[in-house]
């Protein structure tokens, strides 16, 4: 992977963390990066213990995949 690759993901990452709505995009590129089919950016709360939730950023998954 070119240089210049890394450094678009890098500011679409940076990006995505100040606009939640580009996370499945980043979220994509990044499983393209490592040969991945999906991704999933999970927010776990450490004080329930909850871990799936809608909201979440995924890219390529059925949010539905848990029920």
């Amino acid at each position: 992977m070119a240089q210049g690759d890394h450094a678009d993901f890098l500011d679409r990452l940076y990006d995505a963390a100040l606009d939640p709505s580009l996370w499945r995009s980043t979220i994509a590129q990044f499983a393209d990066m490592i040969g991945g089919d999906a991704g999933w950016l999970s927010q776990l709360d450490i004080t329930t213990g909850d871990g799936l939730r809608e909201e979440d950023p995924m890219s390529r998954i059925d949010p539905h995949w848990a029920d």
